[in-house]
Parts: structure tokens; C-alpha cells; sequence
């Protein structure tokens, strides 16, 4: 092996283990909740749930994905997360199999209570 060689296979080994660590560094900050079924406020669509398929800085991918439409009697989106919204006065989506927000500036985890709740599609007055 010559000279040229030999440096070639060390400049190609240390790239090879700088790729790996910026790719380990750069694991995204949403990847404890792929998977969860989590609450979605976007800056321009209103807010969604669904389970977390993938997110990144500019996108949000949800399976099983549903579009709050109205709720009453709840004053945060945090205890939307928490409880879910009441039967009475509220409008979820039925929900369709996979849905991307575009400007996804808020995303938070449901509590098994919130889930139930808002994995019930409704439409009332």
C-alpha cells in the first residue's frame, strides 16, 4: 500500500466516524414520542392528534390523525393533553389514516385519559 493510499484509508476512516457522531448528535428531539399519540398545534391548520410518525423543525407526520375543530370549557392546550375536551360542545374529526402539518409549533404528549377522549370522533351543537 503506498503513502497516498495509506492516508486516503485514514482521512476515509475519520470521516466515516465524524458522519457517525454528528448523526448520533443530531438525533431529533422528538424521537422519545414516535409512536405516542400526541397533540399538534400548528401555526397555520389549528390543532390535530394523532400518533407520532416522524417530526422535524418544519413537519409533523401523524397517523391516525384527527382535526379538533371546537372544544368548550377547556383553557389550555395543556389540559387538552391532560383531559382531553368535553362531549358537549366539542368537534373532532374522524380521522384519517396519515396527515402532515406543515408548521408544527407545538407538540405535546397525551395522557392516557386525553387519549381516550380524543380518539372519540364527535360533531355536536
Amino acid at each position: 500500500m503506498t503513502d497516498n493510499n495509506v492516508i486516503e484509508t485514514a482521512l476515509n476512516e475519520l470521516l466515516t466516524t465524524q458522519r457517525k457522531i454528528a448523526e448520533q448528535n443530531a438525533k431529533s428531539p422528538f424521537a422519545d414520542l414516535i409512536g405516542k399519540f400526541v397533540l399538534v398545534r400548528s401555526r397555520d391548520s389549528g390543532c390535530h392528534t394523532g400518533y407520532l410518525h416522524s417530526a422535524n423543525a418544519f413537519t409533523v407526520v401523524l397517523t391516525e390523525a384527527r382535526r379538533l375543530i371546537r372544544w368548550r370549557d377547556v383553557p389550555t392546550l395543556s389540559e387538552v393533553a391532560l383531559r382531553g375536551v368535553p362531549q358537549e360542545h366539542s368537534r373532532i374529526s374522524e380521522p384519517v389514516a396519515q396527515f402532515m402539518v406543515i408548521g408544527g409549533c407545538e407538540i405535546t404528549p397525551c395522557t392516557p385519559e386525553a387519549t381516550a377522549n380524543l380518539r372519540r370522533s364527535r360533531w355536536s351543537n
